[in-house]
C-alpha cells in the first residue's frame, strides 16, 4: 500500500513527460512537410515511443493515485478513459510508423499525419480533465479574461455580484473571512462561480490551530464543497464544524488522530461522496457505520485500527 502511494503521487510529476513528447512528435511530423525540416520526419517514430511508454506509466501511476484520494468521480472516470485511450493511440501510431505495418495496411502519409492531429487533440482534452480535477470544473474558461479570481481578494468580490440565489448553498458570504484564512495560510479556491463553491485546503503540517480559524469556516460553511485537512494532529474535537458544512462533496482528513466519534460529525453530511480517513484511528466500527450512508461512494481506511 505504501509502494502504490507514493508511485501514485508521481502521476503529477510523469505525466508531463507524455504532453511534452507527443506534441513533439506531431510538430516534428508537419514541420517534415517542409523541405528545410524534412530531416525531423526521421525523428517522430522515437519520439512516438517514448511518449507511448510515459503515457502508459503515466496512466498506471495515475490509477494509483485515484486510489488514495476523492476526486470528482465523473471527471476522475473520464479523465482516466481519455488517459488509457492516449496511451493505446500513441502505441498504435508508433505501430505504424513501421513500413511494413504501414504498407500492409495501406496507410498513406496524410492519413497518418491527420491521425497524428487527433492525438493531439485527445493529448489537450485529457490535460483539460487533469487540470478540471484539481482546479476545478471552470479553471479554463473565458471568464478569467474579465473576472480573475486568484490574487487580491477584490476579484472575489466581483465575481461573487454574478453568483445566483440556490437553495442549497447559502448567499452572501463574508468576504472578509476569506480573506482572513488566506492571511493564515489557508488556501482557498473558487471552484465554481455560479452558484459559489469553494475548495479550502489546510496545508499539511501548517501549524495553523483550528481555534485561529474556526470562526472564519464557520462562516463561509455552507459553500465549502472540498475540505482537506490532512496532516495537521487534529482531533475530534478540532472538527465539530464540521456538520455545519452541509454542501460538502469531498473530505480529507488523513494522517490525523480521528476515531471512531468522527462518524457523529459526519453522518449529517447527506452530500458527502467521499472521505480519507488513512492513517487516523478509527476502527471497523466506524466503517460500518459510514457504509449506511447512501450518498457516500468511497472510505480510504488504509493504516487504521483494527477491531
Amino acid at each position: 500500500m505504501d509502494l502504490s502511494a507514493f508511485l501514485g503521487h508521481l502521476h503529477p510529476l510523469i505525466v508531463h513527460l507524455p504532453i511534452g513528447f507527443l506534441i513533439l512528435a506531431v510538430a516534428f511530423e508537419f514541420l517534415s512537410f517542409l523541405k528545410r525540416y524534412e530531416a525531423l520526419k526521421r525523428a517522430v517514430p522515437f519520439v512516438l515511443l517514448l511518449g507511448f511508454i510515459s503515457a502508459t506509466f503515466a496512466a498506471l501511476f495515475g490509477y494509483l493515485l485515484a486510489q488514495g484520494s476523492g476526486y470528482d468521480l465523473e471527471i476522475l472516470s473520464d479523465h482516466q478513459l481519455y488517459g488509457i485511450l492516449l496511451a493505446v493511440v500513441s502505441g498504435i501510431l508508433y505501430l505504424f510508423t513501421f513500413s511494413s505495418i504501414a504498407l500492409a495496411l495501406g496507410l498513406k502519409r496524410r492519413t497518418f499525419s491527420v491521425l497524428m492531429l487527433i492525438m493531439f487533440f485527445i493529448v489537450c482534452y485529457t490535460g483539460h480533465l487533469g487540470g478540471s480535477l484539481t482546479h476545478g470544473k471552470d479553471y479554463i474558461s473565458f471568464d478569467i479574461f474579465g473576472n480573475s479570481t486568484s490574487g487580491k481578494i477584490e476579484g472575489v468580490e466581483n465575481v461573487l455580484r454574478k453568483v445566483q440565489a440556490n437553495a442549497d448553498l447559502s448567499l452572501p458570504i463574508d468576504l472578509k473571512a476569506l480573506d482572513s484564512l488566506r492571511a493564515k495560510g489557508v488556501v482557498v479556491r473558487i471552484m465554481l462561480h455560479a452558484p459559489l463553491q469553494l475548495d479550502v485546503t489546510m496545508p499539511s503540517g501548517s501549524g495553523i490551530k483550528i481555534s485561529q480559524i474556526e470562526g472564519q469556516l464557520r462562516s463561509i460553511a455552507k459553500v465549502v464543497i472540498w475540505l482537506n485537512l490532512s496532516g495537521n494532529g487534529l482531533t475530534d474535537q478540532d472538527v465539530e464544524f464540521l456538520p455545519l458544512m452541509t454542501n460538502l462533496e469531498k473530505l480529507r482528513l488523513e494522517k490525523n488522530p480521528i476515531t471512531d466519534h468522527i462518524v457523529g460529525q459526519l453522518k449529517g453530511l447527506e452530500k458527502l461522496q467521499a472521505v480519507n480517513l488513512n492513517d487516523t484511528k478509527i476502527t471497523t466500527v466506524c466503517l460500518d457505520q459510514l457504509k449506511q450512508m447512501p450518498n457516500l461512494k468511497r472510505v480510504y481506511s488504509w493504516h487504521t485500527v483494527e477491531k
